[in-house]
């Protein structure tokens, strides 16, 4: 019996889709390509236009965000902030998860940070730490108005912190 091969280039899109997330577990690579591979798969997972993973320096005092894939990727990465201050700084400072449908009417959002052209609408963050000590925090811009509500994706998205959090300590 043979497989039916009307749906061939489906298939293979699905294929290709996986070797591309599972690749990077694979082969060896340092912590900079996980955590990307873990920000490019949330991104798609959620269906958002963006993801980015914010890193605390050494002293606690700012977020880094070094990690960007989507929209506006090219204006911030490399963007300091000081570590209590904008959505990822509250998330950062109570190590609670958070989100957020309406940015324009939560007093947290730092609006003036530079996303070329990109002015995300809503966010979802989730702490990205060990049982020792937090490292940063995962945000999920704009995700997919299609997928259920918020609050179950909360829990997905400490999932997916929790693996930027291997990585990172990898």
């Amino acid at each position: 019996m043979t497989a039916p091969t009307a749906d061939v280039p489906g298939l293979l899109e699905r294929m290709a889709r996986l070797a591309g997330d599972v690749g990077p577990v694979l082969a060896p690579a340092g912590p900079d390509d996980l955590v990307t591979s873990v920000a490019a798969t949330a991104q798609r997972m959620f269906g958002a236009k963006a993801c980015s993973v914010a890193l605390l320096t050494d002293d606690d005092s700012e977020l880094v965000f070094t990690t960007i894939v989507g929209a506006g990727a090219e204006s911030t990465k490399g963007l300091r902030l000081p570590s209590g201050q904008g959505i990822a700084g509250w998330v950062a400072m109570s190590g609670q998860p958070l989100v957020v449908s309406d940015l324009s009417q939560d007093p947290r959002w730092v609006g003036a940070i530079p996303t070329a052209g990109y002015t995300p609408r809503s966010i979802l963050a989730a702490p990205v730490g060990t049982s020792e000590r937090l490292l940063g925090v995962l945000e999920i811009l704009d995700r997919s108005e299609d997928r259920p509500e918020a609050a179950a994706d909360l829990e997905l998205l400490a999932v997916v912190a929790d693996q930027a959090a291997l990585a990172l300590e990898g």
